[in-house]
């Protein structure tokens, strides 16, 4: 399965291996993030994540989403490449793929480092939130329900967005589109139903569509945050509850300890944020 965006990959096509994209087994779990070095884009980045086999516990991946700092991505001459949100399988050693494709007609250098890697998906988190919800704090109370750990799987908090005030810790984010369909799906216990008279109404905007959560818990008397990988986010994998607190474990190397005597443990989730129809 192959998708280069609105326009199609020309039949035949073959794309030649471009030998700066690092090989999928080297890539950390979050995928990989490369600086575009030539044309109407330089200096911006670009993010390839992974779709990985939920069913091999060595996490392989299938395949990856190329996340462009724009809608669509041009070369130098005004050439179209392909669209924000393009979909490739990953290709055996002698196929070249989407990601050898811009990395040539663009120049982009790849790092599989994990800081570099969280610090430019951070900034690009922080930045879809800032354009589609700049006062987070305004979101209404309507429509939150209680959730799990494991609904919000992988979910990217801001550490600095951690407070602790009158004995309550609280820390919130919006999810991304695909979390926040995922959510939508009627499969998912207590989840939205995704249904088909939404699905074409707002064809075209799903990326728009983003669902605000919040993680508090009662009790709190302080808080401490370990973060090895200094990137200033926390992307959830577990909670652990002890007699004196709670532990929220991070993918990366990153943990925050929250002291709290019988603490109380809730994560609401929002009713997803669908476009209104004039944006």
């Amino acid at each position: 399965m192959r998708r280069r965006g609105t326009r199609e990959t020309p039949e035949g096509e073959g794309i030649p291996i471009d030998p700066r994209v690092p090989p999928a087994t080297r890539w950390p779990y979050q995928g990989v993030v490369g600086q575009i070095g030539r044309g109407p884009h330089r200096g911006e980045w670009v993010y390839a994540d992974p779709t990985r086999n939920p069913d091999d516990a060595t996490g392989r991946i299938l395949g990856y989403i190329l996340e462009l700092p724009h809608r669509q991505l041009f070369t130098l001459d005004g050439t179209y490449l392909m669209d924000d949100g393009a979909y490739d399988d990953i290709r055996p050693p002698d196929k070249g793929g989407f990601i050898d494709l811009i990395t040539t007609a663009l120049d982009i250098e790849w790092s599989t480092d994990e800081a570099v890697v969280q610090r430019a998906v951070s900034e690009r988190r922080h930045r879809e939130v800032a354009l589609t919800d700049p006062a987070q704090e305004s979101l209404s109370a309507e429509g939150w329900r209680e959730g799990d750990v494991d609904e919000i799987d992988d979910a990217e908090f801001s550490l600095e967005s951690a407070q602790l005030t009158a004995g309550r810790f609280v820390i919130h984010r919006r999810l991304d589109w695909r979390q926040s369909l995922a959510l939508m799906d009627p499969d998912v216990p207590h989840g939205w139903r995704w249904t088909r008279e939404v699905r074409h109404r707002y064809r075209g905007q799903i990326r728009d569509v983003r669902t605000p959560v919040c993680l508090t818990i009662d009790g709190a008397t302080e808080f401490g945050v370990d973060d090895e990988a200094g990137t200033g986010v926390l992307i959830l994998e577990s909670i652990e509850r002890r007699p004196e607190g709670i532990t929220i474990v991070g993918v990366i190397p990153c943990q925050i300890h929250i002291r709290a005597p019988a603490p109380r443990l809730r994560i609401l989730i929002g009713a997803p944020h669908l476009p209104a129809d004039d944006e």
